[in-house]
């Protein structure tokens, strides 16, 4: 084992990281900072590795923590992440907090422990997120210390026995937040803190965000014939806001407030089983916007407007007609009713894949719509 410990060199850039590298890629094991403490890390998901860390943990009662150099790297490996736990991982990482997901399909049974899930991490500190990025993969990591003993923040706090036995001791002084992180599991609802650490309030507001009823906008112009019917039947697949606490509008960016659907819209939606007899029209705002997670305007040119005008928007606008490989569903404002059904039916088509996307991230199973239903639903 070779200890770098020497302060100055280190504010000088010179910690070795090939040194580190090549012991982590030969499955060896290394004591270096994370920003919350001391942490004993080696290559995630590899059999050489796990048997050295649980050699020296001993005791081990719950999974090791994988730290990847990024949250995009995270999501690059996991796979599918519904909205909601996406959203909650990009607000709280990278930071001192450790996120408890669902072990992915790809994760092989001797890699998982119990039914504690995985935890995940992408810290706040430089140096654990430059060693992560030279290795490649994710690490594992685990607090510096035997079950039950004190979790070490600094390194003349580490049991003497473990620093023999690791590979390599990386000292950078006291770690930045100098607790344990905290600790969130969200891998069932209602979601649960099960540690309390640094930036706790952050992460209680986060929570009782997501609490909120996901909301999905549709925009047209007039918001009085494709926007109403497209968010109807949207909601009629995915079930009231109690069943899926989903809630799905609509509004135009060149309404009328108050106009009512038009006549020949009104009459289609009759025949699918949706009332849209008490629709009004809204204009878009700022607040109906920012308070969207999902926008979904039904033309390019819709959504070029929502970008420009709207900041922070473009990341959860898509074209309603995208998943049907549609770029703008036809305005039949003012034509023959023969446009209008040809405008609905895409509508209903895009409208159906738009449920299935959202499934994900539903706890029930939902259907979509089809055109002989004539059960009704509320506006």
């Amino acid at each position: 084992m070779s200890q770098l410990s020497d302060q100055e060199q280190l504010k000088n850039g010179s910690i070795d990281f090939e040194k580190i590298t090549e012991i982590l890629i030969r499955n060896g094991t290394a004591i270096v900072p994370v920003d919350t403490v001391y942490g004993l890390i080696a290559r995630a998901f590899n059999s050489t590795s796990l048997s050295k860390l649980d050699e020296i943990k001993k005791e081990r009662s719950l999974p090791y923590t994988a730290i990847f150099d990024s949250v995009n790297s995270f999501f690059d490996w996991y796979g599918e992440v519904d909205w909601i736990r996406r959203g909650i991982i990009e607000s709280l990482l990278p930071g001192p907090v450790t996120i408890i997901v669902p072990e992915p399909d790809s994760v092989k049974d001797k890699f998982r422990y119990g039914n504690h899930g995985i935890g995940v991490r992408v810290t706040s500190d430089s140096v654990i997120t430059d060693i992560t990025r030279h290795v490649g993969s994710p690490v594992w990591a685990t607090s510096v210390n035997r079950s039950g003993k004190q979790t070490p923040t600094k390194v003349s706090e580490i049991d003497a026995d473990i620093i023999k036995e690791a590979d390599y001791i990386l000292d950078t002084g006291p770690t930045i937040y100098g607790q344990a992180s905290t600790t969130l599991d969200i891998r069932n609802r209602p979601f649960n803190v099960l540690r309390k650490g640094p930036r706790l309030e952050e992460v209680e507001s986060v929570l009782k965000d997501s609490e909120k009823p996901f909301e999905i906008l549709v925009i047209c112009t007039g918001n009085t014939c494709r926007s109403p019917i497209a968010a109807e039947i949207i909601q009629h697949g995915l079930g009231t806001l109690e069943e899926s606490g989903i809630i799905v509008r609509s509004a135009g960016t060149n309404a009328v407030n108050g106009y009512p659907a038009t006549d020949k819209m009104v009459t289609i939606a009759n025949g699918w089983g949706i009332d849209l007899s008490s629709h009004h029209a809204r204009q878009i705002t700022r607040k109906i916007i920012e308070d969207s997670d999902l926008i979904l305007p039904v033309s390019p040119s819709h959504l070029d407007l929502i970008v420009s005008e709207y900041e922070n928007s473009q990341s959860k606008t898509r074209l309603f007609g995208e998943l049907i490989n549609r770029n703008s569903i036809p305005d039949p404002y003012q034509l023959s009713f023969s446009e209008y059904e040809s405008s609905a039916e895409l509508i209903l088509k895009a409208g159906n894949a738009w449920i299935e996307e959202i499934k994900k991230m539903l706890p029930q199973d939902v259907r979509p719509l089809t055109r002989s239903e004539a059960t009704g639903v509320s506006s």
